[in-house]
């Protein structure tokens, strides 16, 4: 099996892990399978799974079964950015927003944004281009 098939049969072990845990929330199965989700997401990124990358990027930013670090979540959502991932450049566009771990920058942050193309991104522009217009301005003057 080569190493892109490999890894997105990890990454649906782990999102398994990860759902059960989504559901078993309060109970004392929620961090064990949070803990098998992370493991799976971790051997599922060795082999550059894009997804998988940016969740455990997701594990090491909100500290959950894993110490708190930021410095770890921005490596892996670089990472990810490196293979296009649009969920890594949403995440790298909401710490620049909120200016965790990084300098605050909301022009970095509509730029990410940008990139990324979802959902969630495309609200957040939106609060940009309303809140911080002048800040964004030549960005969204390019677009047009």
């Amino acid at each position: 099996m080569d190493k892109i098939k490999k890894g997105e049969k990890i990454f649906y072990e782990a999102a398994k892990h990860y759902n059960l845990a989504t559901e078993s929330y309060g109970t004392s199965n929620y961090k064990l399978n949070h803990k098998k989700a992370f493991a799976k997401f971790k051997e599922a990124a060795k082999l550059n799974h894009p997804l998988s990358i940016v969740y455990v990027g997701t594990y090491y930013e909100e500290g959950l079964v894993v110490p708190y670090s930021i410095e770890k979540a921005i490596k892996y959502y670089k990472k990810g950015m490196e293979l296009n991932s649009k969920y890594a450049f949403e995440r790298m566009g909401s710490l620049y927003h909120e200016g965790m771990g990084v300098k605050q920058s909301n022009l970095k942050a509509y730029k990410l944004y940008k990139r990324a193309k979802t959902k969630f991104a495309k609200f957040n522009m939106d609060i940009l281009e309303t809140y911080f217009y002048d800040e964004i301005k030549e960005e969204i003057e390019n677009e047009m």
